[in-house]
């Protein structure tokens, strides 16, 4: 008898327990799969035996008559031995049995090698996964059988050289079940093989492969499209060029299934293909043109399958996305792909179940098809918006608006219309740009819509115009007020329940970017049409009302007190009402306490207090009668609740917290909720022994959760792939504790000093977060609470009197967050999180306060900013360098280059404000010293420090002195942020050099001055620069050293170098107020020219200045510039500055009372002050003048803003 015929030991009793797993009793299940594991663990070479040969076995020799009925204990051992086999094989190496080894393989490679029909197809596929987990390691792992002293046992790997034959010789077979298998387990090993492992297999893989693309057997032809993605995902891109020449062989391959009416085949290989695109899309450049042309017919038919047709449409997409260049060039792409998106958009039924909806849970896949599968109009409207993101407007826009135009035109088929205006929907945020510049003319488009004869069309109107008024958010709120919110008023007298409705939604949106001058002239009316909603039958209608009545009081602010009687007492009705555990009402209730608190913060406290405390009591009741699912959205609208009453009563909020912290406390520190998911096909993976009996089970036709009845499933979960599993993570979870995060930093921004009971637990949980790595908004929402922490700790001890306890438990306090935070920075993956970090530093120095730093940590922050500043460089010299070698670097490559600048800029900025934060707190402890400070990177530091060497030794006066072994990378802030001024740096790097070495001689005391002379050439030379953000911080160090220089020196370096003239020219430039970028810059140059004439007026020309700069004002963009305008204004009347002589004092006046009306949501405490104390000082008739001009000059908005701005000072 051959080896691998004879029976194992253990085989009967491994059999009756496979079978045992196949019933759908959970007990007897898991008694099964505890003996498994006993097995596993006493008798590991055994049960290794009995699984390979039950995998294996004929029918016969399990008693039954065929090979149907041989499946479920043969699959389920082989699923079982799959998942086992690396701790099995060690065993078996352990104990020498290298016999057993070979015996196994051999069963499995024989197996496949049969020419007989003893295997279903699926047992095959399952026996490849069994070979390759057997054989992948030994590919590229093989070591002596003799394996040396101390090496791990699941590290040793037997040699399997008869292997690699095999398969070629499985893929060449005249059988085409053969072939098929060895097509199949060659993309299986692909996985287990690096770069330099696949290099010898290259010419054998490409024979093989161009073989089988023409194969006359479709599942070979298939299993070579797999096997072809395996090998490109895995190969060099220099190699997977080499493979290039096989496109026609696979869209061969896709012309041959679909030509045999096999479109099941035809999805498989484009879904291989799409994975290509996406991991290695280099593959399709040169051959783009005939990839694209057979997608396109295959997305264009009407004949074929919807699946089909989406998945060569979802191909098309991710082209676009990752060969943006390239599809740009390519004639039609464009108009092709937006065509058939389009036509796809109009595949709309009319179903009766959409005009019968009524509620917002029904509506929130956000499409019209909400109860449907996957439809084709859902795949159109998909892609048309990826397409729009990734090739832009430039390129989209012309081909989508003829479209538009066609469809628009269709009187006959309301499916036309509608795709049009969805394609307006669809394309905004993607074609902003070029949209933006023709908006009213689209916006008159989609309101032409709101009048349509059928109620789908009207609908999509709406939801334009509410995605509208995101995309072009402010601009459309600014300019088209008038156009689109008596429109949205007049559809909520809609006749169909669901436009009305929409109505109320879209309003939402609109007033998210909103400013009340926007939404005030129509509050009566808005409020009324609303209030009918409320009061309709109409649930749909009352939650999508209940929500817009909040965003419009949130929108308009006070305003909305005159209403306030109309709305509160039934919301609390309702609020009361249905408390109960209907499902149906819990979303209601929801959106009920967001009306509710979002009303409460727009009138403020005084009005909403009563009220507040009665809807606290109901909610703290509800809180503990109640039993929430996990799924219960009131939930999350409770928090947010808190947060926003919080809000509104300020400490009275208080007695409320032993209610409410230690929920959200548990929510913040929740542990993410980890699962282990099958990866790949369900039937072939599993979790270890009892994953893998699940598994198998479902496999051979037995329950699919006959594991454990209640096993997760990946719907909820963020996945990724990990070996032969996924590893989920429950998103739900992450999402609560992320707006736990961030309510519990809303109530330290509220409460302040009253949180100090709960400072401890609230450093720790915030700690934790800073470094949760499973959500970057937990980190980020950490970082946010630093600073906080800092407030309350001395916010406590002042309101007790205790100043110098303050700056004690400030410095401990910081003494422990700053490591933290600065470890956690320099440990942080993501750029975004890590400016936030940064930010963080300069924070909790500004929240700290003056004398509080000492010199050491001085020390620390100036080299946490050097590795904070080294790091950034690092990262943008690779990706410098990225460009100048990588020739085959395309556009979109590029724009991924730009977008990663853009993040590492926000760092450089957030590094100049951390200077900045520190010169103001801790210049006079030590932050002077540190700027000038030699330090070695904290990296270079550690080595140092490990090996007995000083890097640094502190000096009488606190400087620190670099040693020889540091002189190498020693370097310190003045040197990095002095050699950003230099023309050939970017213009980021060029403004916060300006930006770092103006903060210096604004807070450097007299070192700090002592560098004008040195700097003030680079402040008047970048005035000019081409970059707006340059020119703003030019202009910001030419007004510090005006304020900070000797006089004498001042004239002579304004002799020199013509700054007054050209900040003049940027307060006078026809396109001072065309973009932000700009008028900040231009706002930075009107307070320059202001500090100038009150500091260093010999150099102004005053007759010419001074009119220039006042016409100029207000400042708007700058709001820090616009404080300290009105300061300079308020000290010019005070002082009866000689500027006065110049201008009248009513001209300085009015251009003060124009100021703090711009910004009056802006303005801070002690510049509100001053400018109330010099309105009250000044003649009364002035004021009445002033008043008058507002009105007349700048419209009632900005009369009634200085009248609001008079009545708060008197109150």
């Amino acid at each position: 008898m051959n080896r691998q015929d004879a029976v194992p030991p253990l085989t009967s009793q491994v059999a009756q327990l496979l079978r045992q797993l196949q019933t759908s009793d959970t007990t007897t299940i898991r008694a099964g799969e505890s003996e498994l594991d006993a097995l596993a663990s006493g008798n590991p070479l055994e049960l290794y035996d009995a699984l390979s040969y039950l995998s294996t076995a004929p029918a016969a020799a399990l008693g039954v008559a065929d090979a149907v009925a041989a499946s479920p204990v043969r699959s389920s051992a082989a699923v079982i031995l799959r998942q086992r086999v690396v701790a099995l094989d060690s065993a078996a190496l352990e104990r020498g049995a290298l016999e057993l080894l070979a015996r196994c393989r051999d069963r499995a490679l024989t197996a496949l090698q049969s020419v007989q029909e003893e295997y279903l197809s699926s047992e095959l596929r399952k026996l490849c996964a069994v070979v390759a987990a057997l054989g992948g390691m030994a590919l590229v792992c093989a070591v002596p059988s003799t394996p040396a002293e101390g090496d791990e046992a699941d590290r040793r790997v037997a040699p399997w050289p008869e292997l690699l034959p095999a398969v070629y010789a499985l893929a060449k077979s005249e059988a085409a079940r053969q072939r098929a298998a060895g097509l199949y387990l060659l993309s299986s090993l692909i996985d287990y093989l690096d770069e330099d492992a696949l290099e010898p297999h290259l010419l054998p893989l490409h024979e093989v492969l161009s073989a089988a693309l023409s194969d006359a057997d479709p599942e070979v032809r298939t299993n070579a499209v797999a096997a072809l993605r395996a090998l490109l995902l895995v190969a060099e891109n220099k190699v997977c060029l080499k493979f290039t020449d096989l496109i026609p062989g696979v869209l061969g391959a896709v012309s041959f299934s679909l030509s045999a009416f096999d479109e099941d085949d035809t999805r498989k290989m484009i879904e291989e293909l799409i994975e290509v695109a996406q991991g290695e899309p280099a593959f399709f450049r040169a051959q783009l043109g005939a990839v694209v042309d057979a997608m396109v017919q295959i997305a264009s038919s009407d004949a074929l399958e919807d699946e089909t047709r989406q998945v060569a449409l979802e191909f098309l997409t991710v082209c676009a996305e990752q060969l943006r260049g390239p599809c740009r060039r390519l004639p039609q792409f464009r108009n092709q792909v937006i065509s058939i998106c389009m036509k796809m958009m109009t595949e709309i039924e009319d179903k009766q179940e959409w005009y019968t909806t009524d509620s917002v849970v029904s509506t929130e896949g956000g499409g019209e098809e909400e109860n449907d599968d996957y439809s084709n109009a859902d795949a159109g409207q998909g892609a048309i918006d990826r397409i729009a993101l990734a090739l832009g407007g430039k390129t989209v826009l012309p081909a989508a608006s003829q479209l538009v135009q066609q469809f628009l035109q269709q009187r006959d088929d309301w499916r036309y219309r509608h795709a049009a205006v969805m394609t307006i929907n669809q394309i905004g945020e993607g074609c902003r740009k070029q949209m933006e510049s023709q908006l009213g003319e689209v916006l008159n488009l989609v309101l032409g819509r709101f009048s349509d004869p059928h109620p789908r069309v009207r609908w999509a109107a709406i939801n334009c115009m509410g995605q509208m008024s995101t995309d072009f958010g402010g601009v459309l709120q600014r300019k088209y007020h008038a156009m689109v919110v008596p429109a949205l008023v007049s559809a909520m007298d809609d006749s169909c329940h669901r436009v009305r409705s929409h109505a109320a939604a879209a309003l939402i949106n609109f007033c998210d970017e909103a400013s009340a001058s926007a939404v005030t002239p129509y509050l009566d009316t808005l409020v009324a049409k609303l209030m009918t909603l409320l009061n309709s039958n109409s649930r749909l209608a009352q939650e999508q009302a209940m929500t817009a009545v909040a965003a419009v009081a949130g929108c308009v602010d006070t305003a909305f007190e005159k209403y306030y009687e109309s709305f509160m007492p039934p919301l609390k009705g309702l609020l009361r009402q249905s408390t109960g555990g209907d499902k149906r009402m819990r979303l209601m209730r929801g959106k009920t306490m967001e009306c509710i608190t979002l009303i409460g913060v727009a009138v403020g406290g005084d009005r909403f207090g009563a009220d507040a405390d009665e809807v606290m009591q109901i909610l703290v009741e509800n809180q503990r009668s109640m039993q929430f699912e996990p799924d219960d959205p009131q939930i999350g609208y409770m928090m947010q609740a808190y947060a926003r009453i919080c809000k509104s009563l300020g400490e009275r909020f208080v007695p409320y917290l032993p209610y409410v912290m230690p929920a959200l406390c548990e929510t913040a520190s929740h542990k993410p909720d980890i699962q282990v998911f099958p990866g790949g096909d369900a039937d072939e993976n599993g979790d270890g022994l009892v994953g893998s009996a699940a598994a198998a089970a479902t496999a051979a036709g037995g329950s699919g959760n006959t594991t454990d009845a209640n096993a997760p499933s990946e719907d909820g979960f963020a996945t990724v792939e990990f070996g032969d599993k996924k590893i989920g993570i429950r998103t739900s979870a992450l999402e609560d504790r992320s707006t736990a995060m961030s309510i519990l930093s809303s109530f330290m921004s509220d409460l302040k000093g009253a949180l100090f009971p709960y400072l401890e637990q609230l450093t720790q949980i915030t700690v934790d977060n800073l470094t949760f790595w499973y959500q970057d908004m937990c980190r980020q929402y950490a970082a946010n609470t630093m600073p906080e922490l800092v407030t309350c700790a001395k916010d406590h001890f002042e309101r007790a009197g205790q100043p110098q306890q303050a700056v004690a438990a400030v410095r401990e306090l910081m003494a422990y967050l700053l490591p933290k935070v600065c470890a956690a920075a320099r440990d942080e993956p993501e750029v975004e999180v890590q400016s936030h970090m940064i930010e963080a530093v300069g924070s909790i120095l500004e929240r700290a306060g003056p004398a509080v730093l000492q010199a050491d940590t001085c020390l620390d922050v100036a080299r946490f900013l050097i590795d904070m500043l080294k790091e950034r460089e690092e990262r943008v010299r690779e990706r410098l360098l990225t460009r100048v070698e990588d020739s085959e670097i395309d556009e979109d490559e590029l724009q991924n280059l730009e977008e990663a600048d853009e993040w590492d800029d926000a760092v450089l900025s957030e590094c100049a404000d951390v200077v900045r934060s520190a010169l103001v707190n801790a210049g006079a402890t030590g932050f002077v010293v540190a700027f000038e400070a030699m330090l070695e990177p904290t990296a270079a530091s550690e080595e140092h420090a490990a090996a007995g060497e000083a890097t640094t030794t502190a000096a009488g006066s606190g400087a620190a002195v670099a040693t020889p072994a540091a002189a190498a990378t020693a370097t310190s802030l003045a040197q990095l942020f002095a050699s950003m001024l230099a023309q050939e740096r970017p213009a980021a790097e060029r403004r916060a050099g300006l930006c770092a070495w103006a903060y210096w001689i604004a807070h450097g005391g007299e070192r700090g001055q002592a560098y004008i002379q040195q700097v003030f050439p680079a402040f008047a030379l970048y005035l000019n620069d081409a970059e707006a953000e340059v020119r703003q911080a030019a202009a910001y160090g030419i007004g510090m050293s005006a304020q900070r220089c000797e006089a004498g020196l001042f004239s002579t370096l304004c002799g020199a170098h013509p700054v007054i003239a050209a900040l003049e020219h940027m307060v006078r430039h026809q396109a001072a107020r065309e973009d932000d970028a700009s008028e900040e810059a231009a706002d930075n140059a009107a307070s320059a020219l202001l500090r100038v004439a009150l500091h260093q007026p010999q150099c102004l020309r005053p007759r010419e200045t001074l009119p220039a700069v006042l016409a100029y004002l207000p400042l708007q963009v700058d709001t820090e510039e616009a404080n300290a305008v009105v300061e300079l204004l308020v000290g010019a009347l005070r002082n009866h500055h000689a500027l006065l002589k110049q201008v009248s004092s009513e001209e300085v006046t009015l251009a003060l009372a124009r100021q703090v009306t711009a910004i009056d949501e802006y303005l801070e405490a002690e510049p509100a002050r001053a400018a109330r104390e010099a309105f009250a000082q000044a003649d009364p008739r002035l004021m009445q003048r002033i008043a008058m001009e507002m009105r007349n000059t700048g419209g009632v908005d900005e009369y009634e803003a200085l009248q609001r701005f008079l009545q708060a000072g008197h109150a």
